[in-house]
Protein backbone atom coordinates (compact mmCIF):
# COMPACT_ATOMS: atom_id res chain seq x y z
CA UNK A 1 0.00 0.00 0.00
CA UNK A 2 3.02 2.47 0.00
CA UNK A 3 2.97 2.68 -4.02
CA UNK A 4 -1.03 4.13 -3.23
CA UNK A 5 0.10 6.18 -0.65
CA UNK A 6 2.63 7.97 -2.74
CA UNK A 7 0.34 8.26 -5.72
CA UNK A 8 -2.32 10.09 -3.43
CA UNK A 9 0.58 12.20 -2.01
CA UNK A 10 1.72 13.19 -5.30
CA UNK A 11 -1.29 13.42 -7.62
CA UNK A 12 -3.14 16.97 -7.84
CA UNK A 13 -5.65 16.84 -4.78
CA UNK A 14 -8.34 16.61 -7.21
CA UNK A 15 -7.35 13.66 -9.16
CA UNK A 16 -6.71 11.96 -5.87
CA UNK A 17 -10.23 12.48 -4.85
CA UNK A 18 -11.56 11.06 -8.12
CA UNK A 19 -9.49 7.87 -7.31
CA UNK A 20 -10.29 7.93 -3.94
CA UNK A 21 -13.92 7.74 -5.05
CA UNK A 22 -13.96 4.92 -7.79
CA UNK A 23 -11.63 2.62 -4.76
CA UNK A 24 -14.25 2.75 -2.21
CA UNK A 25 -16.99 2.26 -4.87
CA UNK A 26 -15.13 -1.11 -6.10
CA UNK A 27 -14.71 -2.32 -2.65
CA UNK A 28 -18.35 -2.39 -2.21
CA UNK A 29 -18.49 -4.27 -5.71
CA UNK A 30 -15.04 -6.48 -5.11
CA UNK A 31 -14.89 -7.59 -1.56
CA UNK A 32 -11.20 -8.70 -1.41
CA UNK A 33 -10.36 -5.23 -2.92
CA UNK A 34 -8.17 -3.19 0.04
CA UNK A 35 -11.08 0.13 0.02
CA UNK A 36 -10.64 0.24 3.99
CA UNK A 37 -6.76 0.36 4.22
CA UNK A 38 -7.21 3.21 1.31
CA UNK A 39 -9.21 5.23 3.01
CA UNK A 40 -6.81 4.83 6.00
CA UNK A 41 -3.91 6.59 4.00
CA UNK A 42 -6.23 8.99 2.59
CA UNK A 43 -6.78 9.54 6.57
CA UNK A 44 -3.05 9.99 6.83
CA UNK A 45 -2.80 12.74 4.45
CA UNK A 46 -5.55 14.43 5.84
CA UNK A 47 -3.33 14.41 9.16
CA UNK A 48 -0.44 16.15 7.78
CA UNK A 49 -2.56 18.49 5.51
CA UNK A 50 -2.17 16.63 1.80
CA UNK A 51 -5.83 16.28 1.68
CA UNK A 52 -8.95 18.39 3.07
CA UNK A 53 -10.98 16.60 5.74
CA UNK A 54 -14.38 17.12 4.52
CA UNK A 55 -13.66 16.52 0.65
CA UNK A 56 -12.15 13.22 1.80
CA UNK A 57 -15.05 12.64 3.97
CA UNK A 58 -17.55 12.87 1.70
CA UNK A 59 -15.81 11.42 -1.31
CA UNK A 60 -15.39 8.29 0.66
CA UNK A 61 -18.26 8.15 2.20
CA UNK A 62 -20.36 8.80 -1.35
CA UNK A 63 -18.23 5.71 -2.92
CA UNK A 64 -19.00 3.41 -0.39
CA UNK A 65 -22.82 4.52 -0.86
CA UNK A 66 -22.22 4.46 -4.55
CA UNK A 67 -21.16 0.96 -4.18
CA UNK A 68 -23.66 -0.42 -1.95
CA UNK A 69 -26.74 0.95 -3.71
CA UNK A 70 -25.10 -0.41 -7.37
CA UNK A 71 -25.30 -4.00 -5.80
CA UNK A 72 -28.42 -3.44 -4.11
CA UNK A 73 -30.01 -2.04 -7.50
CA UNK A 74 -28.27 -5.25 -9.71
CA UNK A 75 -30.18 -7.50 -7.07
CA UNK A 76 -33.52 -5.68 -7.37
CA UNK A 77 -33.65 -5.64 -11.02
CA UNK A 78 -31.72 -8.84 -11.84
CA UNK A 79 -30.61 -10.95 -9.17
CA UNK A 80 -34.95 -11.22 -8.60
CA UNK A 81 -35.48 -12.51 -11.59
CA UNK A 82 -32.58 -14.92 -11.88
CA UNK A 83 -33.08 -16.94 -8.95
CA UNK A 84 -37.42 -17.00 -9.72
CA UNK A 85 -36.82 -18.18 -13.18
CA UNK A 86 -34.13 -20.67 -12.35
CA UNK A 87 -35.85 -21.90 -9.14
CA UNK A 88 -32.67 -23.41 -7.83
CA UNK A 89 -33.18 -26.87 -5.27
CA UNK A 90 -31.83 -25.02 -2.34
CA UNK A 91 -32.54 -21.20 -3.47
CA UNK A 92 -35.62 -21.46 -4.37
CA UNK A 93 -38.52 -18.89 -4.79
CA UNK A 94 -39.66 -20.04 -1.48
CA UNK A 95 -36.49 -19.20 -0.18
CA UNK A 96 -36.80 -15.76 -1.85
CA UNK A 97 -40.15 -15.33 0.79
CA UNK A 98 -37.95 -16.73 3.54
CA UNK A 99 -35.21 -14.17 2.76
CA UNK A 100 -37.79 -11.02 2.57
CA UNK A 101 -39.19 -12.06 5.59
CA UNK A 102 -35.77 -12.13 7.38
CA UNK A 103 -35.57 -8.18 6.18
CA UNK A 104 -39.29 -7.71 7.18
CA UNK A 105 -38.09 -8.65 10.88
CA UNK A 106 -34.11 -7.50 10.96
CA UNK A 107 -33.51 -5.60 7.68
CA UNK A 108 -33.03 -2.33 9.59
CA UNK A 109 -30.11 -4.00 11.95
CA UNK A 110 -28.97 -5.62 8.79
CA UNK A 111 -28.40 -2.29 6.61
CA UNK A 112 -27.55 -0.52 9.49
CA UNK A 113 -24.64 -2.96 10.17
CA UNK A 114 -23.53 -3.53 6.21
CA UNK A 115 -20.42 -0.85 6.58
CA UNK A 116 -19.62 -2.92 9.89
CA UNK A 117 -18.87 -6.19 8.10
CA UNK A 118 -16.34 -5.53 5.49
CA UNK A 119 -16.91 -9.16 4.50
CA UNK A 120 -20.17 -9.80 3.54
CA UNK A 121 -21.07 -5.84 2.59
CA UNK A 122 -21.33 -6.96 -0.86
CA UNK A 123 -23.38 -9.93 -0.21
CA UNK A 124 -26.61 -7.52 2.33
CA UNK A 125 -26.88 -4.93 -0.23
CA UNK A 126 -27.34 -7.48 -2.97
CA UNK A 127 -29.75 -9.70 -0.97
CA UNK A 128 -31.63 -6.84 0.30
CA UNK A 129 -31.92 -5.94 -3.17
CA UNK A 130 -33.22 -9.90 -4.43
CA UNK A 131 -35.97 -9.14 -1.48
CA UNK A 132 -36.69 -6.28 -2.97
CA UNK A 133 -36.29 -4.53 0.97
CA UNK A 134 -37.81 -0.46 0.47
CA UNK A 135 -35.46 1.36 -1.28
CA UNK A 136 -35.78 4.59 1.22
CA UNK A 137 -34.98 2.50 3.72
CA UNK A 138 -31.52 1.08 2.33
CA UNK A 139 -30.38 4.42 0.99
CA UNK A 140 -30.95 6.09 4.63
CA UNK A 141 -29.42 3.42 6.87
CA UNK A 142 -26.78 2.91 4.13
CA UNK A 143 -25.46 6.43 4.71
CA UNK A 144 -26.10 6.20 8.23
CA UNK A 145 -23.58 3.74 8.16
CA UNK A 146 -21.22 4.63 6.08
CA UNK A 147 -20.65 7.75 7.80
CA UNK A 148 -20.41 6.24 10.98
CA UNK A 149 -17.60 3.82 9.43
CA UNK A 150 -15.81 6.05 7.15
CA UNK A 151 -15.94 8.50 9.99
CA UNK A 152 -14.07 6.13 12.35
CA UNK A 153 -11.61 5.30 9.94
CA UNK A 154 -10.83 9.02 8.84
CA UNK A 155 -10.80 10.07 12.27
CA UNK A 156 -8.27 7.32 13.63
CA UNK A 157 -6.09 7.37 10.28
CA UNK A 158 -5.64 11.06 10.92
CA UNK A 159 -4.81 11.04 15.03
CA UNK A 160 -1.88 8.57 14.24
CA UNK A 161 -0.24 9.53 11.34
CA UNK A 162 2.37 7.73 9.64
CA UNK A 163 1.12 4.55 12.18
CA UNK A 164 -1.99 4.31 10.28
CA UNK A 165 -0.64 0.87 9.19
CA UNK A 166 -1.50 -0.34 12.85
CA UNK A 167 -4.85 0.62 12.73
CA UNK A 168 -5.06 -0.91 9.48
CA UNK A 169 -3.87 -4.37 11.15
CA UNK A 170 -6.55 -3.53 14.01
CA UNK A 171 -8.91 -3.02 11.09
CA UNK A 172 -7.99 -6.15 9.00
CA UNK A 173 -8.00 -8.27 12.31
CA UNK A 174 -11.29 -6.99 13.54
CA UNK A 175 -12.52 -7.82 10.02
CA UNK A 176 -11.71 -11.82 10.05
CA UNK A 177 -13.53 -11.53 13.52
CA UNK A 178 -16.59 -10.26 12.52
CA UNK A 179 -16.51 -12.76 8.92
CA UNK A 180 -16.17 -15.53 10.74
CA UNK A 181 -19.15 -14.72 13.41
CA UNK A 182 -21.29 -13.30 10.35
CA UNK A 183 -20.43 -16.54 8.33
CA UNK A 184 -21.58 -18.55 11.16
CA UNK A 185 -24.43 -17.00 11.92
CA UNK A 186 -25.19 -16.84 8.06
CA UNK A 187 -24.50 -20.33 7.32
CA UNK A 188 -26.78 -21.45 10.83
CA UNK A 189 -29.68 -19.25 8.95
CA UNK A 190 -29.36 -20.96 5.85
CA UNK A 191 -29.58 -24.55 7.17
CA UNK A 192 -32.76 -23.91 9.09
CA UNK A 193 -34.56 -21.74 6.76
CA UNK A 194 -33.28 -22.77 3.28
CA UNK A 195 -31.57 -26.23 3.62
CA UNK A 196 -34.39 -27.70 5.35
CA UNK A 197 -37.32 -26.88 4.66
CA UNK A 198 -36.15 -27.54 0.93
CA UNK A 199 -35.04 -30.81 1.83
CA UNK A 200 -38.42 -31.55 3.19
CA UNK A 201 -40.06 -30.10 0.40
CA UNK A 202 -37.95 -32.23 -2.01
CA UNK A 203 -38.74 -35.11 0.10
CA UNK A 204 -43.20 -34.73 0.42
CA UNK A 205 -42.65 -34.46 -3.61
CA UNK A 206 -40.72 -37.72 -4.04
CA UNK A 207 -43.46 -39.35 -2.03
CA UNK A 208 -46.55 -38.09 -3.57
Amino acid sequence: MGSMQQILSETPPLIAYVILFFTTLAENLFPPFPGDTITLISAYLVGIGVLDIWWTYGITTAGSLAGFLILYILGALVGRRYFSRKNFRYFSRQSIQRVEELFERRGVIIIALNRFLSGIRALISLVAGIAEYNWRVVVGLGVVSCILWNGALIYAGSRVGENWEIVSAWIQKYNAVALVIAGIALLVWGYFNLYVPAFADNNSAENS
